[in-house]
């Protein structure tokens, strides 16, 4: 069923504007036009900026994050064809500075350099990365296929204008600076959950309904229930319960007791004991299972 609450709507001029100038050194526009658009951080970025829920100056908040902090740009597509077309219309006249910079299994990414001076004097490069794993019919799709409400702003140029579309849940979470889950499709929830939380200044809703994602995402990590666009592309060692972080995770929203009983037995960590020796100190005398060292803990509170 469509999500009836995506509203699509031109960019604010002058936003609108800051982004052509950005764009205009390389073949980003036709890039666009390809059937490719623009999600994830950076359209949220300018979701937030368009609707003036951050305080600070657009121009500031954008050039921020791609020149000083390094943030990318994902770009999302309807098939690998689309996505390989889009990566050769690249302009030719720049290829000697837009080059490779990494790829990993779920997209590749570029970089390449422009005329914009940043504070310490250099060269500022804007970072592209390519999603090359999730292919979706339309950027609504796409939008509705996202973990997050939050995360459910996406960017296309039509008409010669940048437009936005976005879901007024998300608009109504980002004004509370409130994190509201969508699904648990993705074994990399926690991690997303502790980046959202810890380096965007977000609180996570509480809502039942939120409590029970996460329950359904407990149970997919110890039975390692994951949709073949993951076991295929990760390690098998990627899947255990401390690699996707969860008891990092536990750290930020205290889960239940009831959370905890569905990893007892799933991973274990150092147990300490302090000595009294010289001036007292720590030292490891084994292991202990980490879900019930937390429930014990608990129930001596």
């Amino acid at each position: 069923m469509k999500n009836k609450s995506i509203i699509s709507e031109p960019l604010n001029k002058e936003i609108n504007a800051l982004l052509k100038d950005l764009f205009e050194e390389v073949n980003f526009i036709n890039i666009l036009r390809n059937n490719i658009w623009i999600a994830g951080g950076f359209s949220r970025l300018i979701g937030i900026c368009n609707f003036n829920i951050n305080s600070k100056p657009y121009k500031e908040v954008i050039t921020e994050y791609l020149f000083e902090k390094g943030g990318d740009i994902d770009l999302f597509s309807n098939s690998e064809d689309t996505l390989n077309k889009s990566i050769s219309l690249i302009d030719p006249f720049i290829q000697s500075s837009f080059y490779d910079l990494f790829s990993n299994v779920f997209s590749k990414t570029f970089t390449f350099d422009t005329k914009k001076v940043n504070k310490q004097g250099f060269y500022s490069k804007i970072k592209m990365q390519f999603v090359s794993k999730f292919f979706y019919k339309n950027i609504n799709d796409c939008l509705n296929s996202f973990d997050f409400t939050n995360c459910k702003f996406g960017i296309e140029f039509k008409d010669n204008n940048f437009y936005i579309h976005y879901d007024k849940e998300a608009l109504k979470y980002e004004k509370e600076n409130k994190l509201n889950l969508e699904h648990c499709n993705s074994p990399l929830l926690a991690k997303r959950i502790m980046k959202y939380i810890s380096s965007k200044g977000l609180e996570l809703y509480k809502s039942k309904r939120n409590n029970d994602i996460l329950r359904k995402y407990y149970y997919k990590v110890v039975t390692k229930n994951w949709d073949n666009v993951f076991t295929e592309n990760m390690e098998d060692s990627n899947f255990n319960v401390g690699a996707l972080g969860v008891n990092r995770l536990e750290r930020i929203i205290d889960m239940s007791q009831e959370d905890l009983v569905i990893f007892i037995g799933q991973l274990s960590i150092p147990d300490f004991d302090f000595s009294n020796q010289d001036y007292g100190h720590y030292i490891m005398v084994g292991e202990v299972d980490w879900a019930s060292k937390l429930i014990l803990e608990k129930n001596n509170a």
